[in-house]
């Protein structure tokens, strides 16, 4: 189940089982959101205007099953905050770590080569000055084509995809503690949209090429039955996956 609305109103009150996912960023970034194929899929916003919309835009992307919750939220119980989700293999990852302070010097030196494995929209929207960009299954071909450096970090936009990372490699790396989003709260820069190296694809690419490449997967695409989306409504006993 996915709130469409904005994070602010997420935050302010929203269904214990939805995960906050803005319409317009779900559209472009659906791997970060929905990790199943063809999965059933449920939208949910205050009046389902947005839901609608949204819907509208995954059916004609190819997804199956996509519904809107019927009456939104009107009358049901909403739990209010954005407490992030537990993973307790994050927990127990033995992983070194870095301190973005320490980072920014071994960086001035020289001395660092960093990973950044955050979602390619992400990393374009802003990322540490020289920082690779790679996906984490890809990760040990990525590194063979980097230069090398006597520390090796990677950071994630919270630091919890980048300890995953780190512990399959057995040591070979750090990771920035807090993540990226640590390093920017310590009043270091995170440039946008510069150019650097994009590892773990095919070939070389700029982080720009990659926004055309990872934008061309939608942009101007027909509906399947030549006709616009339609999304289906729902109410909780579909959505509890019950019977019919």
């Amino acid at each position: 189940m996915l709130d469409v609305r904005s994070p602010e109103e997420y935050a302010r009150g929203h269904l214990a089982a939805a995960r906050s996912a803005p319409g317009g960023q779900l559209v472009q970034a659906t791997d970060v959101y929905m990790a199943t194929r063809n999965a059933r899929i449920v939208l949910v916003d205050d009046d389902g205007v947005r839901a609608a919309m949204t819907g509208s835009w995954l059916v004609q992307m190819g997804w199956p099953e996509v519904y809107v919750l019927d009456g939104g939220l009107a009358g049901r119980q909403l739990v209010q905050g954005t407490a992030a989700a537990t993973v307790p293999e994050v927990e127990r990852a033995k992983v070194a770590t870095i301190a973005p302070a320490e980072l920014k010097a071994l960086l001035d030196r020289g001395e660092a080569a960093v990973i950044d494995l955050a979602p390619s929209i992400a990393y374009e929207a802003g990322h540490i000055p020289g920082a690779w960009f790679a996906v984490r299954a890809r990760l040990p071909h990525s590194l063979d084509r980097m230069s090398q450096r006597p520390v090796l970090v990677l950071t994630s936009p919270d630091g919890r995809l980048a300890r995953l990372a780190a512990a399959d490699l057995d040591g070979e790396a750090r990771v920035l503690t807090g993540g990226t989003d640590a390093w920017r709260a310590a009043g270091l820069p995170a440039p946008a949209r510069a150019s650097a190296i994009c590892a773990g694809r095919s070939s070389w690419c700029t982080s720009s090429s990659a926004r055309a490449m990872s934008g061309s997967a939608f942009r101007d695409r027909p509906a399947a039955s030549g006709r616009p989306g339609r999304t289906r409504t729902c109410d909780n006993a579909v959505m509890s996956g019950a019977p019919g």
